[in-house]
């Protein structure tokens, strides 16, 4: 033992095997005037083998996604997930007796859905403990089955059945015997890419349900809502400092994303295929297995009905890939990245190929981009909610056709009830926007290291430059559910001062004797 000058010399401090069982040494056995040195006090907060460590004080820090304890917000979402789900099934028997017998059909299939549902709930709710995701889920598919019942009724009700899922549901039950008879080789009259495979997909769902059109609404709506699980999924994995709740409310809720994607028709199936992108793209950014087969079979979704999707996905992937730095995951290798790289590119040459053959190009360069542009602007400045579009020749141009994609059309702009309910929409999410400020400019700082922000700026930048030159309110309106959850993503990150704070570090354990060292850090 180290020694202190003269008087550690004469002086005798017993072990700790001399010291009575209280653990504090007698005035007999050690003379009050000895004094342990620096070196004594270290060693004997430092445990031993075979000697018990002093008293200490746990102070584990949170985990970062602690897990859901019963309390109020978890409460109201499985109250409010129970009582939508039975407000529902209520819609389909007053639906079913005061209007048509068809919405009876809803008693039947809805409950499939809700069994196919609980597993995915279930899933959640172990994939995100930081709040009961599983409620929500189940809250979204209530909200989903009352979309459906709205989208049914503005279809067949107010505009007597005229509408695309009208066509659909024509060809879903002349394809429907064909495919019972097993025979797949049926005659579509289109081409399959676009309207094409919705004929032939709405022949299959009619085979499974019967010619039960309302049947065949819940089960595309399930579609949509399918797709939307799947894209909250990925940025729970991709982005795990992202305000989760807050996104899955954003995304399950927005009335854009319940009403439009409700039917047969584009809108649920490319929902659908997103949401396979979206969730391969965070696997592949995180290094999990899986990823190139989910991004492939969600690409050759879309190729089937609007390659032009798939262009702008396969777009943003590749920026995304390329500035891969995620924090905590497997570094990939140079060689190994090359050949991600090169089986993205040749993915995105397939879909370009594919892009041009649906347009009619001889080649995609700027000027048949700029011709197609043209061409949608000529063909969809028609019927009551035209306007005029903004086709972006330079980049002056760009920050309006950002606000026409996004926000419009304004209530200045509404000629009917459907306008004015989507022009207040814009005017929410204008809110949104503006709330959200101190989280948008988080998104710098964190692109480097969650590159599926990258990947879903990108995507909405691009998509914001493409469907600026579409003339049609209404149609516009349909096409921004495309894009709207990724957006979101960008209002749900972090504050930069929240993120500084999670990054502090806080002592794990500390001794009795250094009560005061990090006090104040640990409340």
């Amino acid at each position: 033992m180290a020694h202190d000058g003269p008087l550690r010399a004469t002086t005798h401090r017993p072990s700790w095997r001399d010291q009575p069982a209280t653990g504090r040494p007698t005035s007999s056995e050690q003379p009050a005037t000895t004094r342990p040195t620096w070196r004594e006090q270290a060693a004997a907060a430092r445990p031993t083998p075979g000697r018990p460590a002093p008293e200490q004080v746990d102070e584990q820090p949170p985990p970062t996604a602690p897990p859901a304890a019963p309390g109020t917000t978890n409460d109201t979402l499985t109250l409010l997930a129970g009582a939508v789900l039975v407000a529902a099934v209520l819609g389909f028997v007053a639906g079913g007796v005061l209007w048509r017998s068809e919405m009876f059909a809803g008693l039947i299939v809805a409950p499939v859905l809700i069994l196919l549902t609980l597993p995915l709930a279930k899933a959640a709710r172990a994939a995100v403990p930081s709040f009961d995701a599983g409620a929500l889920i189940m809250l979204a598919l209530g909200a989903k089955l009352i979309g459906v019942q709205a989208r049914y009724y503005v279809i067949e009700g107010v505009y007597n059945g005229v509408g695309d899922s009208t066509g659909y549901d024509g060809w879903g039950r002349r394809l429907a015997p064909q495919f019972l008879d097993l025979d797949f080789t049926v005659e579509i009259g289109r081409p399959l890419l676009g309207t094409g495979f919705l004929r032939y997909l709405s022949g299959l769902v009619y085979a499974v349900v019967g010619s039960h059109q309302f049947a065949a609404f819940l089960v595309f709506g399930f579609f949509a809502f399918l797709g939307l699980y799947l894209i909250f999924r990925a940025l729970c994995l991709a982005v795990p400092e992202a305000d989760h709740q807050r996104y899955g409310l954003l995304l399950f809720l927005w009335p854009s994303l319940i009403f439009w994607p409700a039917s047969v028709g584009k809108e649920s199936w490319m929902l659908l295929c997103i949401g396979i992108v979206a969730y391969g793209v965070a696997r592949l950014l995180v290094v999990r297995p899986g990823a190139f087969l989910l991004i492939g079979l969600g690409m050759g979704g879309i190729v089937l009905v609007r390659p032009h999707i798939a262009i702008l996905l396969g777009g943003a992937i590749v920026p995304a890939y390329f500035l891969r730095r995620g924090r905590g995951a497997i570094s990939l290798g140079p060689v190994t990245k090359v050949i991600g790289l090169l089986v993205l590119v040749a993915g995105f040459s397939l879909v370009a190929a594919q892009a041009e053959r649906f347009f009619g190009f001889e080649d995609l360069t700027a000027s048949s981009v700029g011709d197609a542009l043209d061409r949608t602007e000529s063909q969809t400045t028609t019927g009551g909610s035209a306007y005029e579009p903004v086709v972006v020749r330079n980049p002056l141009q760009y920050p309006w056709a950002v606000v026409t994609v996004l926000i419009r059309p304004f209530p200045t702009e509404a000629s009917n009830g459907q306008m004015l309910f989507t022009s207040l929409e814009g005017f929410a999410l204008i809110l949104l926007i503006g709330l959200s400020l101190v989280r948008v400019g988080s998104i710098r700082s964190l692109m480097r290291e969650r590159p599926y922000l990258v990947f879903a700026l990108f995507y909405v930048a691009m998509f914001c430059f493409a469907f600026a030159a579409m003339g049609n309110f209404g149609i516009l309106a349909r096409q921004r559910v495309q894009v709207l959850p990724f957006l979101f993503v960008l209002l749900v990150l972090p504050s930069a001062s929240k993120r500084q704070r999670a990054r502090e570090p806080v002592p794990r354990y500390r001794t009795i004797n250094d009560r005061s060292v990090g006090s104040d850090r640990s409340r």
